[in-house]
């Protein structure tokens, strides 16, 4: 009996060891076959690529204006942004460039910059995830709020979540839209309470994102911009009804007189009157009017 205990003792003990061993031969023979080797080409067809695409969308996007079919180039955005969140989860893993640097570099501008999550965030947290994947209380990326991965973690949560989580089967992919908020809320709290030159650099980099962001959405899809002035599209020379609207640009009477067309500097004016109860009326001489 006692020599059973001491010959699981000892294998108990070694067992790390062996497995250490063998991860090591693996590791090696991988990386023997090139399978680790940096493909610097690739990426930078990858990028190249991605920008292509990002350009493409953002024409699409300005020339489509205000138009359902916005919501295609919304999903067609969403295909290229997670092209490029790939590109900066590959800079954090140190796979682009040999140097720190440059893998910095590209995180900070793909992540950042491009998608507006904070690299140096994301960085720590996913290496603990590697570390420790799917460990109830070493990996980050199992402990959401609303989503319950063990027996333990559904039992411990209450009201709403503990209803969300009973129901995540159904409500999985619903929530997974809200995955980008969360990425960009807790960004924006580790900028806020980080220190530091390297901070203010991803800082700096947030904001320049969310403002190319908002501006985009405020000079295309303006609220304050009308229906009606975007469709209409006259000029000061052709104001008319088009449409069922009256056109833009109206010109205004002779400055010495107090009607139009009736001066003899009115060289023409336009009346505009309601779709359907009357057209445009131009004077074309000085005080004639004609209907």
């Amino acid at each position: 009996m006692a020599s059973l205990n001491q010959e699981g003792t000892a294998g108990s003990a070694s067992s790390p060891t062996s497995r250490w061993r063998e991860y090591t031969q693996l590791s090696r023979q991988i990386k023997q076959a090139g399978l680790l080797d940096r493909r610097r080409a690739w990426y930078a067809a990858k990028i190249s690529l991605n920008l292509a695409l990002l350009a493409a969308g953002g024409a699409a996007f300005v020339a489509l204006e205000d138009s359902w079919w916005q919501l295609v180039t919304a999903a067609y955005l969403a295909v290229v942004f997670t092209q490029l969140a790939f590109v900066g989860h590959d800079a954090g893993h140190r796979q682009i460039f040999r140097s720190r640097r440059g893998n910095d570099l590209a995180g900070l501008l793909h992540g950042n910059l491009g998608v507006g999550v904070s690299f140096g965030w994301w960085v720590p947290k996913h290496n603990l995830h590697h570390s420790n994947p799917n460990h109830e209380d070493l990996d980050p990326d199992i402990g959401i709020a609303v989503l319950a991965f063990t027996v333990g973690q559904a039992r411990d949560k209450r009201g709403l979540v503990r209803f969300i989580a009973r129901h995540q089967g159904f409500l999985f992919f619903p929530l997974l839209l809200l995955e980008a908020a969360h990425l960009h809320l807790a960004s924006a709290k580790a900028i806020v309470r980080g220190r530091g030159r390297a901070n203010a650099v991803e800082a700096t980099l947030l904001l320049a994102h969310a403002a190319g962001y908002l501006t985009a959405l405020l000079l295309v899809l303006s609220p304050l911009q009308s229906p009606e002035s975007s469709r209409a599209g006259g000029s000061s020379e052709s104001g008319g009804v088009q449409d069922g609207v009256v056109g833009r640009g109206l010109l205004p009477a002779g400055p010495d007189d107090p009607e139009p067309g009736t001066g003899d500097d009115a060289g023409g004016v336009w009346v505009a009157l309601a779709a359907g109860a009357g057209v445009g009326v131009q004077a074309p001489g000085p005080g004639r009017g004609q209907a």
